[in-house]
């Protein structure tokens, strides 16, 4: 083989396992460099700004396969901790290397959080690229793909996270999903807020905390939980919440005449 045909067949490999990631840097000419070397490997990228840009993508719906975030500043902690919370999605950190103490502390801090991985901006695109195809091939891993869950009129995508009224595409962020698919899998049955707390992956909570009622809140406005369309998600006081389906309960009374 020529060596034109193998840069050829490299190139045909690279664009095999094309990654849709979001690129967070503040600064503009670095965004824009790092941009360019993330499509010559084949990556699909959304070049941000800022961490409130990523989050208003997310919100939207926007799905990535990977995070890739230039360290700027002191306030990354804080920042990175809000992502690896609030989203399950692999993050690769471009960091200078006065910032690799602080951030190999950090990993092992949130590792039960999310899946983590730091490169030095002067990095080869070939380490480059392996570290991203890493992060999305450790979190496939950790997540084989499982097959949809349905009832009736809605149908939950586990591997995309999303989630389907009929024909629209309801927008969840990923703890409203978690907690909708577990009232969903245990239809007729009580879920205690202990359990639905737990999903938080032990994310600290305030006892007086009602984040839990609001995320219920907003779950039962979004896919729409109405009689009207069959459903009533109930809560029990001082246990936690029962979702219950009125057809069914229909079909049993109509058995028993």
């Amino acid at each position: 083989m020529t060596p034109l045909d193998q840069s050829r067949q490299s190139q045909v490999a690279i664009k095999e396992k094309t990654f849709f990631v979001a690129l967070v840097d503040s600064d503009a000419t670095q965004r824009n460099l790092l941009r360019s070397r993330l499509d010559s490997l084949g990556c699909a990228s959304l070049a941000l700004a800022s961490i409130e840009d990523l989050f208003a993508n997310l919100r939207a719906g926007k799905k990535f396969e990977c995070i890739v975030m230039a360290i700027s500043n002191e306030e990354f902690k804080r920042q990175l901790k809000s992502i690896l919370i609030d989203s399950d999605i692999p993050l690769l950190l471009v960091a200078l290397p006065e910032y690799l103490g602080a951030l190999s502390h950090l990993k092992e801090e949130m590792a039960s959080y999310g899946n983590m991985d730091v490169v030095l901006p002067f990095s080869t695109d070939r380490e480059l690229e392996w570290r991203l195809e890493m992060l999305v091939h450790r979190k496939q891993a950790a997540n084989p793909a499982v097959e949809d869950f349905v009832w009736d009129e809605y149908r939950f995508e586990i591997d995309r996270r999303q989630v389907w009224l009929e024909e629209e595409n309801v927008c969840l962020k990923p703890m409203e999903f978690h907690l909708a698919l577990e009232l969903f899998r245990n239809m007729n049955s009580l879920v205690t807020r202990e359990r639905l707390a737990f999903l938080w992956r032990g994310r600290p909570r305030s006892p007086g905390s009602r984040a839990l009622d609001v995320c219920i809140s907003n779950v039962r406005r979004k896919l729409k939980l109405v009689p009207e369309r069959g459903l009533i998600l109930r809560s029990i006081y001082g246990r936690g919440y029962e979702m219950n389906s009125m057809r069914k309960e229909a079909q049993l009374m109509e058995a028993q005449a």
